[in-house]
């Protein structure tokens, strides 16, 4: 799994312990199995979203437009709340049937998105080093 690649969760735990479907943008891709992987939640609801594709660093949204990438629909990048991911529990979840690779994002979206995730104020110095400098993973 590495950065673009887009996961189906069957059972993703939200920060208020509550699980549901989720897909997920993976934003980097870990050196090694210590490091965590560090995802996007994605949501299609668009009320109170703008419309314009692309970041939106107020908000702390991305949007990708139905049929650009992956997604069928508007769908919106979620970075006010990122979530790390443990490499070896994300391994057990896909084995387990938890956890699927559904798509990859184009390299100029995956690389779009991390540029604005780089300028946002809501995103902890230690979740831009997981993302790495400009260019880099």
């Amino acid at each position: 799994m590495n950065k673009g690649d887009i996961l189906y969760h069957r059972e993703f735990k939200f920060f208020n312990g509550d699980a549901s479907n989720k897909l997920l943008v993976i934003l980097n891709t870990p050196p090694k199995i210590e490091v965590p992987y560090l995802v996007s939640k994605t949501t299609s609801n668009q009320q109170n979203k703008p419309q314009d594709p692309g970041c939106h660093l107020r908000e702390s949204l991305f949007l990708i437009k139905a049929n650009y990438d992956f997604f069928k629909k508007d769908t919106w990048l979620q970075f006010y709340d990122l979530y790390e991911l443990d490499g070896r529990d994300l391994l057990k979840d896909k084995f387990n049937g938890l956890v699927e690779l559904c798509g990859t994002l184009r390299e100029q979206t995956i690389n779009e998105v991390l540029n604005c995730i780089r300028k946002s104020e809501d995103v902890s110095d230690y979740h831009l080093k997981l993302i790495g400098q400009r260019g880099k993973n």
